[in-house]
């Protein structure tokens, strides 16, 4: 694995990818908000916005989708950035589906055999749910 500076190369992610797993900081903020492709992935298709939901990272999830990052972009395993949040109990979740719903996260994109909104049902939240209601509800 060759590595430029401190990061390494692997899957030719870059160091905003990198700091996004280990670091929350204005500095990191600042460089995101002067990346050149808020929807950069990486060689499996991680983007940007994959590792700030991951890492439950919601200044830099706001900063990638106010740049114009899509929250429906898919890694090449087909899975959405939202469910590298909400997959794990963090006390920003809600926050981070609302704000993803905001920009427009698609509640009726497949996700293997189920929609996202099918398979965030499926997580029973009553929070969670209510949120998506609403959003669902108010776009139909």
């Amino acid at each position: 694995m060759k590595s430029t500076g401190p990061y390494p190369t692997m899957y030719n992610r870059d160091e905003i990818f990198f700091r996004l797993g280990i670091e929350k900081s204005e500095e990191l903020l600042q460089k995101i908000r002067c990346a050149e492709n808020p929807d950069f992935q990486d060689d499996i298709g991680f983007s940007y916005l994959h590792r700030a939901c991951q890492a439950h990272y919601l200044e830099a999830i706001e900063a990638l989708l106010k740049m114009g990052a899509n929250p429906n972009i898919n890694d090449n395993s087909g899975h959405s950035p939202i469910l590298d949040a909400i997959g794990s109990i963090n006390e920003n979740n809600n926050a981070i589906l609302e704000l993803m719903l905001e920009y427009g996260l698609d509640l009726d994109k497949m996700e293997g055999e189920m929609t996202l909104k099918e398979l965030i049902e499926s997580f029973d939240d009553d929070e969670m749910n209510l949120i998506i209601h609403r959003y669902y509800n108010s776009s139909k």
